[in-house]
């Protein structure tokens, strides 16, 4: 139900679902499914890309409540908490989400607390930016390859900064193995990948001298 009331908010996002990047990436269940994941479709149906870049999501991050030592204690537990964060999209604000959830709450639940944490806004940078064409040119120019375009990517970092405040448009290139274990304990990096990112760095610098000031 909660996800039902995220999902009602109005974006222009999806606008960019049927743009040729995203037709050119392959979704392989199978590939997926090594990581965890099964690219099924969900309750609501949406194409996989469309759910994973253009739509918001909800995690719940854990539950606690009780008692959960060693043993048993034969008491009721006097409190349960839900911890949960919501993942926005273009077009949404913090503000906006938590008052919806707020609400939502509220009305059916209204004895339950709800604890707002705050947030950051969503941030995306148009794919008609001239700086595109400078990082697809020094991948493929250091990597042999040309590179994957993702319209969108999930993550939590203070991106909007540079797009929305400042007006700086930002890019993501990542460099580590699809198996990197993000944020894990056994978070990982192929020394090949490494060694491959230094050049994937210098070939950028000099693509974008190359071009001069203009972008």
């Amino acid at each position: 139900m909660l996800a039902f009331v995220i999902q009602n908010h109005a974006h222009r996002s999806r606008a960019h679902f049927r743009r040729e990047p995203v037709r050119r990436l392959a979704h392989d269940g199978s590939t997926f499914s090594r990581f965890g994941a099964s690219g099924k479709a969900g309750a609501v149906h949406r194409a996989f890309f469309e759910r994973t870049m253009f739509q918001p999501t909800l995690t719940i991050n854990g539950l606690h409540g009780g008692y959960g030592g060693e043993g048993s204690k034969a008491v009721i537990p006097c409190e349960a908490i839900a911890k949960c964060d919501i993942r926005l999209v273009d077009n949404m604000t913090p503000q906006q989400t938590l008052d919806r959830v707020r609400e939502h709450v509220c009305k059916h639940a209204p004895d339950v607390e709800f604890i707002p944490r705050g947030g950051m806004l969503p941030s995306r940078t148009s794919l008609k930016s001239p700086l595109g064409h400078s990082i697809i040119e020094s991948i493929a120019m250091a990597r042999g390859i040309k590179p994957l375009i993702y319209p969108s990517v999930g993550g939590s970092l203070p991106d909007y900064v540079f797009t929305k405040i400042l007006g700086i448009p930002t890019f993501v290139t990542p460099y580590a193995n699809a198996d990197e274990a993000n944020h894990a304990p056994n978070e990982n990096l192929k020394i090949d990948l490494f060694i491959d990112g230094i050049k994937s760095g210098a070939a950028l610098l000099s693509c974008l001298g190359a071009h001069g000031p203009s972008q």
